[in-house]
């Protein structure tokens, strides 16, 4: 039989949080007489396991991993040699292979939007990673600037299956704890809910639920 799906309708939805009070709830309406898939964006930060559910029909997405927030670095290092970049911040910087960051206050080629290449160390404490850019060598040595990275986002496509991770499919499944876990809209009230055991008070990670009303006819 033929499905007919409705155009988009949009849904922002603030994660539960004590202080200051947010419920992390919102009821959804698919105006349908079929069960529909959603497409769901989680903006970060969450700590984790954090959940998506739909309490109507007891259907539950569990985010198992962290999504970082929006992210300043100081770089403290900089050279480049036959167009590799290496870098190092002040801090620990968080960054993972693939990430997109900005960096700004540096001079050519260091600046603009650049996509990390390696990660130096052990990842959860190192300083230094490094970029591809075109230009003449420089040595090793101080400099003064900023990194900006993140926050991170998180988008769950249950029509078809599939997850993205700042808009990469490679491991992105793996923020999810089971595979089947998807959520839907039921003919009339959805209620969906938002929430992150590891941040229970003052969290400003978001949800966005885009979904479609369907009739079988």
């Amino acid at each position: 039989f033929p499905v007919t799906i409705s155009r988009y309708f949009s849904q922002n939805i603030a994660c539960k949080s004590v202080s200051p009070a947010v419920t992390g709830t919102a009821n959804i309406t698919n105006d349908g007489n079929y069960d529909v898939g959603t497409y769901l964006t989680v903006t970060g930060p969450v700590v984790g396991p954090s959940y998506i559910d739909n309490t109507t029909n007891n259907e539950t997405i569990t985010i198992t991993g962290a999504l970082r927030d929006a992210t300043t670095k100081t770089i403290n290092n900089r050279g480049l040699t036959d167009n590799l970049v290496t870098m190092s911040t002040t801090t620990a910087h968080g960054l993972v292979v693939g990430d997109v960051i900005t960096v700004s206050g540096l001079t050519t080629p260091f600046n603009g939007e650049q996509v990390v290449l390696s990660i130096i160390g052990t990842p959860a404490t190192s300083t230094q990673f490094t970029y591809e850019a075109l230009g003449s060598n420089v040595a090793y040595g101080a400099a003064s600037g900023t990194l900006t990275y993140g926050p991170d986002v998180l988008e769950i496509d249950t029509y078809n299956r599939q997850v993205y991770l700042n808009g990469q499919y490679s491991g992105a499944r793996a923020k999810l704890d089971v595979y089947n876990e998807w959520i839907t809209l039921s003919p009339g009230i959805n209620t969906i809910a938002f929430r992150d055991d590891g941040t229970v008070s003052g969290s400003t990670a978001t949800l966005n639920v885009l979904y479609k009303s369907g009739w079988l006819s």
